[in-house]
């Protein structure tokens, strides 16, 4: 009596933890993905007048279900007019609207600062870029960070809470 108790008793344990790590990863991945599709080395380049504007690389792209976002892996942006290039981890690109979303150690690189931020957001249709995170923006002469940032089409940078900056002679 004693063993099919504890057997019992242990079958409902494993189950219980089989639906709570179930549970979890479906909270996680929000948007279902399609295991057999896939992109390997993506490159999307977006041209203005006839010329390169930005290039988007991804080591690896997996398309939800309705073929509309792309879970991307190691991702790399290069904007050509502004000679910038941004890395993250991880990026979510909507193919319909065009934004995208980035997370995970990003990085920015231009020849004069550097900007870190763990999550940004690109709005196509307002030319927005955002975050609610926190950001560090550091170069040869200052450093800058908050929570928060919006940068207007117009390159117009704010921070919006928290900010802290320090500038060296």
């Amino acid at each position: 009596m004693k063993k099919i108790f504890l057997v019992t008793v242990s079958v409902c344990i494993i189950f219980a933890l089989y639906l709570m790590l179930n549970e979890e990863r479906e909270t996680r991945d929000s948007i279902p993905f399609r295991t057999n599709s896939y992109i390997e080395g993506l490159r999307i380049v977006h041209k203005k007048d006839g010329q390169n504007s930005w290039t988007l690389r991804s080591q690896r792209a997996d398309l939800s279900q309705s073929e509309t976002v792309a879970h991307m892996d190691r991702v790399t942006i290069n904007l050509t007019k502004e000679n910038l290039i941004l890395k993250a981890d991880r990026g979510l690109y909507n193919l319909d609207n065009k934004n995208l979303t980035l997370e995970g150690n990003i990085k920015a690189h231009t020849k004069d600062y550097v900007i870190t931020a763990e999550s940004l957001g690109w709005k196509s249709s307002t030319g927005e870029l955002v975050t609610d995170g926190s950001i560090q923006m550091y170069g040869k002469k200052f450093m800058v960070e908050g929570n928060g940032m919006r940068v207007t089409p117009g390159q117009k940078v704010r921070l919006l809470k928290n900010v802290k900056a320090i500038f060296y002679p």
